[in-house]
């Protein structure tokens, strides 16, 4: 890399892979703006940023900030790490219930850089993103079948909808295939508030040491824990390079899965389906591609995920009062309706 390098725009990222994404379109209405652009991922995981890399380049996926300056630097809520880049204009990305309720996090972004370069038309898909059209990938056949995605970080496993298997069993094995990585079967933080421990008052349940107290006791209620989910003849997990995956999902017929992740690169990617919402925000997380329809219920205490709501979305807990209500109470046939083609097949 040239050292004492100069760019228009530096953005500073980190979270989950749903967070890059989501910042993402930013980079490339930037680049598509003939503008100098890095972005710095800082503990995201590694093969992803390879893979990033791959496609955009190491010009723009830095892994170093030495010797970098901006004129423009943008800095994500999910990067925490002191700035010691030297800059000319900071922004700083901070979704909250208040900027949600009219803006994504998408959104947040792409109206930074609109406004600093002025409005041109924008993508509902990312362009750069690699990918393998292998021949694994060719006998999966995903045009003529419905991908699942159960899964999500284990820490807030709460995402996690409990009837996929119900789901699958219903469109048939053949019609469909779960994809996922080996943290979707870490269901060490699955567990949520029976009824009855759920009557103590909420700065109890939010209380960590309380939440493992009842756990070390076995009294917490297990959530959509698959078992033994990656034996089932079709779950590929950890099976796919993320350059396959993306040649999945620019051809799959539908995806139905959480918020997570592969939510997000699959709908960077264009692929029609049903998000999965639970006690995250629709308005906050909701895809960017409009064929990824978010799909959810609609409790007072949605979402919870804010922290405005007096219950606790901490890692490695669910301190749901309500034994995870939006997520149990959205049901196969809710889901399932308006799933094209498969349905028809089955019936």
């Amino acid at each position: 890399m040239e050292s004492n390098r100069h760019l228009d725009v530096l953005f500073l990222v980190d979270g989950g892979i749903g967070n890059v994404l989501e910042a993402m379109y930013a980079v490339e209405y930037c680049l598509t703006n003939n503008k100098k652009t890095g972005v710095y991922i800082h503990s995201l995981n590694r093969s992803f940023v390879s893979f990033l890399s791959k496609g955009y380049g190491a010009e723009v996926i830095l892994d170093s900030l030495d010797n970098i300056s901006a004129e423009f630097l943008i800095q994500s809520f999910t990067y925490v790490e002191d700035v010691r880049v030297p800059f000319e204009h900071y922004f700083y990305v901070k979704p909250d219930g208040l900027s949600t309720k009219l803006f994504s996090e998408t959104e947040l972004y792409l109206n930074i850089v609109k406004g600093l370069f002025g409005a041109t038309s924008q993508t509902r898909r990312l362009q750069f993103l690699p990918e393998n059209h292998s021949e694994e990938v060719k006998k999966l056949a995903p045009e003529n079948k419905v991908v699942l995605y159960p899964g999500c970080s284990a820490g807030v496993s709460a995402k996690r909808w409990p009837y996929f298997m119900d789901l699958m069993n219903k469109l048939g094995p053949k019609n469909t295939f779960i994809l996922g990585s080996r943290e979707d079967l870490n269901f060490q933080y699955s567990f949520y508030y029976p009824k009855w421990i759920a009557r103590l008052p909420q700065k109890f349940l939010n209380r960590r040491f309380i939440y493992n107290f009842f756990k070390k006791l076995k009294l917490l209620k297990p959530h959509a824990q698959y078992i033994d989910m990656d034996k089932l003849d079709n779950a590929y997990i950890n099976k796919f390079s993320w350059e396959e995956l993306v040649a999945i999902f620019n051809r799959c017929k539908y995806f139905v899965g959480n918020d997570g992740g592969l939510m997000h690169l699959a709908a960077c990617c264009g692929a029609p389906g049903k998000a999965i919402f639970g006690p995250t925000s629709v308005e906050k997380n909701k895809a960017y591609n409009d064929l990824m329809v978010a799909t959810h219920l609609q409790f007072d205490c949605q979402p919870c995920s804010l922290g405005d709501k007096g219950i606790s979305f901490a890692d490695g807990m669910i301190a749901c009062p309500y034994q995870l209500r939006c997520q149990y109470s959205l049901t196969v046939d809710m889901i399932q309706k308006g799933i094209p083609e498969v349905n028809n097949r089955m019936n």
